[in-house]
């Protein structure tokens, strides 16, 4: 999962930078930083970061010269694979690739960021432990990676190690995806949701535990704006700001006061009549925002 760090938080820990060093930095993981802005990418395990501060930079600052024209890349982080999506739609990946998940048309890591194969523009991307969605700029989802549990909605179980196009959607415009750990959301421009993938806990929102290969439509699920995904579980906001919640509740991240998982969207009645500015999940909790 990917977390941005408050950039006062940086600051005053790394004194030595400037506001006008940082431009997107995340947590992964609990043990992974990634920084960039218009010049530069820092990545690096940061256990014991306090403690190394300045030399944790020198020794890991490394010249990004890829697209630099353009200055506001969306970093998105796997397990153990990182990509870069630059505002002119060219994404560059680098890091594990056991299951194809880097979309090189092979399985061999790359220690160094490479443009990732593609003939069409991309405007979004989803990055979970072992799978890659993303959207193209014609509203269609492609995917690779990790397919076990059917999370590429291809139809079948076998891993991808190149984007390839989820025909079953292509009727659709697709204006948000979604990955949990091993699950898909694609969110409609009409406010419905396609989900796909693992369904151990019920995060689906089917009813059921079975997991799907192809997106399945959410039944009853109408009028959403956003879609937000747990390791297990999912949650969704409606047009009205009402917070549906499904799946894992081992640790209580679904809200509802209590332990137990839900196999279907189930309404989360302590944000009624309030304004969620914005959402966010971990593997296994959640954070909501409220407006005043």
């Amino acid at each position: 999962m990917l977390k941005e760090i408050p950039r006062d938080i940086l600051l005053n820990t790394f004194e030595f930078l400037t506001p006008k060093d940082l431009l997107n930095v995340f947590l992964v993981n609990k043990n992974f930083l990634s920084i960039a802005n218009d010049e530069y990418l820092w990545q690096q395990h940061c256990h014991n970061i306090l403690k190394r501060k300045r030399k944790f930079f020198n020794s890991w600052k490394e010249q990004f010269n890829y697209e630099r024209r353009c200055k506001y890349p969306i970093i998105q982080c796997g397990l153990g694979h990182s990509f870069i999506l630059f505002e002119n739609g060219i994404l560059y990946s680098c890091g594990s690739n056991h299951c194809g998940q880097l979309g090189f048309k092979d399985g061999n890591d790359r220690k160094t960021f490479h443009k990732v194969p593609m003939d069409k523009i991309i405007i979004q991307i989803c990055v979970s432990d072992d799978h890659t969605l993303v959207l193209t700029e014609d509203f269609q989802v492609y995917s690779c990676g990790d397919n076990e549990h059917g999370q590429l909605g291809l139809n079948d179980w076998d891993d991808r190690n190149e984007l390839e196009w989820i025909s079953s959607l292509k009727e659709k415009k697709i204006i948000q995806i979604e990955c949990g750990g091993y699950h898909s959301y694609a969110l409609t421009d009409d406010g419905f949701v396609y989900s796909w993938g693992n369904n151990l806990k019920g995060q689906l929102g089917h009813g059921d535990r079975e997991d799907r290969k192809i997106p399945t439509l959410i039944d009853g699920l109408i009028k959403i704006k956003k879609i937000h995904c747990g390791l297990l579980y999912t949650i969704a906001i409606n047009e009205n700001d009402e917070l549906y919640v499904w799946g894992m509740n081992e640790y209580g991240q679904l809200g509802l006061g209590d332990f137990t998982k839900r196999l279907k969207p189930t309404l989360n009645s302590f944000f009624k009549k309030k304004k969620i500015i914005k959402m966010e999940c971990g593997e296994h909790h959640c954070l909501a925002l409220i407006g005043k």
